[in-house]
């Protein structure tokens, strides 16, 4: 299992997994399993800005509503992310570059930058300076928000939003059955598992991870 399909979608071309169509994963849309099923996804994370309060008001009008509002004067030294340790960053700008091109990716990373972008080591590091050091938002996993906004901290911002805008980039925790395993019938059991209703409801409880 990974937090990413970009992790496993790179070394799909090894061979290194066996692929399984669990029943479930045979009615998903294309974009959530690997065309040979691989890989599925069993819980999905939109990539959203986690909004301080403290910092922006309540009022969502002067929340970021887009990926360039950051790169506004009013959010300078006061935006972060995580570093690209985490696949979910790479795979957010990766999937921008695709629909947007790289010189606008690039224009837009030195613009961040520009504006005091904070690089953190992991999404979970980002949680706590958004506080502590009142900064206004920072580009997090909506699974990271759902736990922080239970301490009574922060609300997210899903970002692009507008007809003509690209919408907000959305990850998904993967798993793959490993080709040679010992016991590959109770790896595909435990696909299926993963799959069931009572699981995706529970980690949606605990975690916001949309099933």
């Amino acid at each position: 299992m990974t937090s990413s399909q970009l992790a496993l979608e790179t070394v799909r071309h090894t061979g290194v997994f066996e692929p399984y169509p669990a029943p479930i994963a045979r009615e998903y849309p294309n974009w959530l399993s690997a065309p040979d099923y691989s890989w599925l996804s069993f819980t999905a994370w939109p990539r959203v800005a986690m909004i301080n309060r403290r910092v922006l008001g309540d009022d969502t009008v002067s929340w970021p509503a887009g990926l360039e509002d950051l790169c506004d004067a009013r959010y300078r030294d006061r935006i972060g992310c995580a570093s690209l340790v985490e696949a979910t960053t790479v795979a957010q700008f990766a999937g921008l570059r695709i629909a947007k091109g790289d010189a606008y990716v690039e224009q837009l990373l030195d613009r961040l930058r520009a504006n005091g972008l904070r690089i953190f080591h992991c999404n979970l590091d980002t949680r706590e300076p958004l506080v502590r050091e009142d900064l206004a938002a920072l580009l997090a996993n909506s699974s990271h928000v759902h736990v922080f906004h239970l301490e009574g901290n922060a609300v997210e911002a899903w970002l692009d939003q507008e007809e003509d805008e690209v919408g907000t980039h959305v990850e998904a925790h993967t798993v793959a059955v490993l080709k040679g395993c010992k016991e590959p019938e109770r790896a595909r059991d435990f696909v299926d598992f993963l799959l069931t209703a009572e699981i995706q409801s529970l980690l949606h409880a605990c975690t916001a991870r949309r099933p």
